[in-house]
C-alpha cells in the first residue's frame, strides 16, 4: 500500500493502525485499507447492491436500509492487486505461509490442503474480481 501510494498515486498519506472496522476507520481517517474477511464481506455487499434492478422510473437501486459505510455517500473501492498489476505489470502476492523446518506435521499439511480444496470447491461463491 505504501509503495502504491508513493509510486502509483503520488501521494504521501499518514498511516494509522486500526481494527478492521471500516466505519470506525473512516471516523478517524479519509481512507481505509480493509483486508481478509472484512474486505470480502464488504465486496459481497457491494456486488449485491450493484446487481439490483430498478423497480420503477424513480428508483436508483439504492438500499433503503443502513448504508454500506455510515456517513459515506460515495464509496470508492480499489483492488490493491489490480492496482499493483497496473503499476508494475507483475503479479502480486498478498500472503505466504512459512514455518520453521521440523515444525510442520503431516496433520498441519493435511489441514492446509483441506482448506485449499474447500476454497477451490466454493470458488464460484466468492466475489468476482474486476478486470
Amino acid at each position: 500500500m505504501r509503495v502504491l501510494c508513493q509510486r502509483h498515486w503520488n501521494i504521501a498519506p499518514e498511516f494509522i493502525d486500526a481494527a478492521p472496522d471500516v466505519d470506525e476507520m473512516l471516523d478517524r481517517a479519509d481512507a481505509a485499507l480493509i483486508i481478509g474477511d472484512p474486505a470480502l464481506r464488504l465486496r459481497i455487499r457491494l456486488d449485491e447492491l450493484e446487481a439490483k434492478v430498478p423497480q420503477g422510473k424513480d428508483c436508483c437501486c439504492g438500499d433503503d436500509g443502513e448504508p454500506l459505510v455510515k456517513g459515506v455517500q460515495t464509496l470508492f473501492v480499489y483492488d490493491i492487486v489490480q492496482q499493483w498489476r497496473e503499476m508494475t505489470g507483475h503479479a502480486c502476492v498478498l500472503a505466504i505461509w512459512v514455518a520453521r523446518r521440523g515444525t510442520v506435521t503431516p496433520e498441519i499439511v493435511a489441514d492446509f490442503q483441506a482448506s485449499r480444496e474447500y476454497g477451490l470447491a466454493r470458488i464460484g461463491e466468492m466475489p468476482k474480481a474486476r478486470r
